[in-house]
């Protein structure tokens, strides 16, 4: 597992100075999911945001919290502003699968499907 830093787009950016000043957001990935490496530059789609997120750094190691304040990365909780990091699970989508998701509602397990065409 890696952590990965991104910032939101719909575009990609190459403006290094831009990305600089854009507010950056971390999440955890499996890599052994993958099948190429993830890299800085990379987009990804997902239909939990509207948003597209462009890949800025790609750490070596993950992290299990971040401080909502200060952004610091840590593994330990120390402060009531530590929120765990949000994890992505990255696949390669296929037209012929339905994709969904597995939610809870009034204790009842229902499966909702995945709006494909959004990731599109």
């Amino acid at each position: 597992m890696k952590t990965i830093l991104v910032v939101y787009t719909n575009v990609k950016i190459n403006d290094a100075k831009a990305l600089r000043k854009m507010q950056q957001y971390a999440f955890n990935i499996n890599i052994y999911t993958l099948d190429n490496d993830i890299a800085v530059g990379d987009l990804i789609k997902s239909p939990s945001y509207k948003t597209a997120m462009q890949v800025v750094a790609v750490l070596d190691l993950s992290y299990t919290y971040y401080h909502e304040t200060t952004g610091e990365l840590c593994h330990k909780i120390t402060s009531t502003k530590h929120k765990q990091i949000s994890f992505i699970e990255l696949r390669a989508e296929k037209a012929e699968v339905v994709y969904g998701s597995i939610v809870k509602v009034n204790g009842t397990l229902e499966v909702k499907p995945f709006n494909v065409e959004a990731l599109d």
